[in-house]
């Protein structure tokens, strides 16, 4: 529309427009709130995903895109069994009213509802590891996710289903089977023993093809297979 949207680290949004006006700013209410991921715009809602070391800080907010005012967040949320949704570090994908994003350190896919902040389900995805910088991305129904397991994840986005995975995290290893030793890797607070993570989003192509760098150095073309 006529508004950009973005975020400071230190627990501030803002929206300008394209005269570079400011339209408004918002502000988080603990010091320990940090914004690393671009905000998610959804109809006339901007979705906030925040970190928060202390745990204390509700994971995402959904303000207003027209006065930034909060129409709620996850502090007030039922969680799931024992799960806590704090610390994220990601822009979440939405898709059909749902948002997704990779939890930081552990290996959860979480979804929640866009109009409310309500969380749905978490799956396991991959392997715990620390830390997740690259955000989903949605093409059609298939939901592409690398965490820092250092492997690329497709999940049909509709049911969750799993469609395949690569690893990509040692070149010398790369292929559909992840090696033994990061398979085997239980602490979420430190990179896998062997290879390196994921950290930054893929790319879609306009025909489908994906682009995906390593944290060891190496850029990846995907398609599907003929």
């Amino acid at each position: 529309g006529e508004s950009i949207y973005g975020v400071l680290v230190g627990g501030y949004a803002f929206a300008i427009g394209l005269d570079g006006e400011a339209a408004w700013e918002w502000r988080a209410d603990t010091e320990w709130a940090e914004f690393y991921g671009s905000p998610t715009i959804d109809g006339g809602r901007v979705i906030l995903s925040g970190a928060n070391y202390a745990g204390n800080y509700p994971a995402m907010v959904g303000l207003d895109a027209r006065t930034g005012q909060p129409d709620w967040d996850n502090a007030t949320k039922p969680r799931l069994g024992q799960a806590s949704y704090s610390n994220i570090r990601t822009s979440p994908a939405v898709y059909n009213g749902i948002l997704f994003y990779g939890e930081t350190a552990r290996n959860r896919l979480i979804s929640v509802e866009a109009e409310t902040g309500d969380p749905i389900w978490h799956d396991a995805v991959g392997v715990p590891a620390y830390v997740q910088w690259a955000s989903p991305v949605i093409a059609s129904d298939v939901m592409y996710l690398a965490r820092p397991d250092g492997a690329l994840y497709a999940l049909l986005a509709s049911d969750r289903t799993a469609e395949w995975s690569i690893y990509l995290g040692d070149h010398a290893q790369h292929g559909h089977e992840t090696p033994a030793a990061v398979r085997n890797h239980q602490d979420p607070w430190s990179k896998p023993p062997v290879g390196d993570s994921l950290y930054a989003t893929p790319a879609i192509a306009r025909d489908g093809t994906l682009v995906v760098g390593s944290g060891d150095g190496w850029l990846y073309c995907i398609r599907e297979a003929e």
